[in-house]
């Protein structure tokens, strides 16, 4: 199958598919809850793509393993998982995907060990990053494509390009439909997929088996920088972490700007990280540190411009918009 040929396939598809899944989960859940969990379709959809245009057999299977986990993780979504649960969950997936560029790469025992027990911690890390952001529509359909865009524009010639597209197929009709108020959401189980696909990356790239382009990871630099913020502030005030609260640069935005300003960020943070990293490539520092740096400073440079240039008030649930 060529590539554009599937990519039209899985961009159709995943419009149809959405408004089934609506209809479906209203029937079984009823119109009191909003229809989440979509996202979970992006891992089987990856699987699907990867093998259609003859992924790599380590790289389709961490995909595989990691969307065997995402479908377990769409219980939580569905009837909620307790917290020690969803963390086994996710420590779990992660040793799996590591285990399939471990398995046959003659690592000594220890080393194998730590790798694994640090590509767990990193599953873990990354699934609540970006469940975080999961909070207001199309945060996470801009993160997906972000991340989508970055491994085509970087990956031209891997096989890390393909998934992009596939990617970028998902994202534009989700997209669509969650652009509505209450009508689509990616979900925890969204979040997993996405999450499965920047370890299977992080796997891939430490053990230097096909690895993807470093730029994919500038498409985190804000999540992680607004994650890292929000725990030390929740830690210094002494609030619980099962407590809700609204103190995420795109949450206050979103209270205190209109319509979508709260994307605008991620989009920031991305162009920002590139023209650094250009700026520190042509001072010869070497790609994946140039990239490192770009992606760390240009999150904590739009994080901070954000918060003191544009968000005012108090922290507290957005206005509700208007379905239509």
């Amino acid at each position: 199958m060529t590539l554009i040929a599937l990519v039209m396939i899985v961009g159709v598809s995943t419009f149809g598919v959405a408004q089934a899944y609506r209809r479906s989960w209203t029937r079984r859940f009823g119109n009191d809850r909003t229809p989440t969990g979509f996202g979970a379709l992006l891992a089987p959809v990856m699987v699907l793509g990867g093998a259609a245009v003859g992924l790599s057999g380590d790289l389709t299977l961490a995909l595989a393993l990691g969307g065997i986990g995402t479908l377990v993780y769409w219980f939580d979504d569905a009837f909620e998982m307790s917290a020690r649960v969803r963390i086994a969950l996710a420590a779990v997936t992660g040793l799996a995907i590591g285990g399939c560029f471990l398995l046959d790469s003659g690592t000594s025992a220890p080393t194998a060990a730590l790798l694994l027990a640090l590509i767990a911690f990193a599953h873990v890390a990354l699934v609540n990053t970006i469940n975080m952001q999961d909070g207001a529509d199309l945060n996470l359909a801009t993160l997906l494509t972000l991340t989508a865009l970055l491994t085509i524009a970087f990956g031209q010639r891997t096989e890390w390009a393909a998934i992009g597209w596939v990617c970028l197929a998902f994202a534009l009709p989700f997209a669509m439909v969650n652009r509505k108020p209450r009508s689509l959401y990616f979900g925890d189980s969204g979040c997993f997929a996405l999450a499965v696909l920047f370890t299977t990356m992080g796997a891939a790239f430490l053990m230097g088996t096909r690895p993807p382009p470093p730029e994919v990871a500038i498409a985190l630099g804000l999540p992680v920088s607004d994650m890292a913020f929000v725990t030390a502030h929740r830690i210094r005030i002494r609030q619980k972490f099962t407590v809700r609260h609204y103190f995420h640069l795109y949450q206050r935005l979103q209270k205190s700007q209109n319509g979508f300003a709260y994307l605008l960020p991620q989009v920031a943070s991305v162009a920002l990280a590139l023209g650094i990293s250009s700026a520190l490539q042509s001072m010869n520092l070497e790609r994946v540190w140039a990239v490192a740096v770009a992606t760390v400073a240009a999150g904590l440079i739009v994080f901070w411009i954000g918060h003191l240039a544009f968000v005012h008030g108090e922290p507290g649930p957005p206005a509700q918009r208007i379905p239509g």
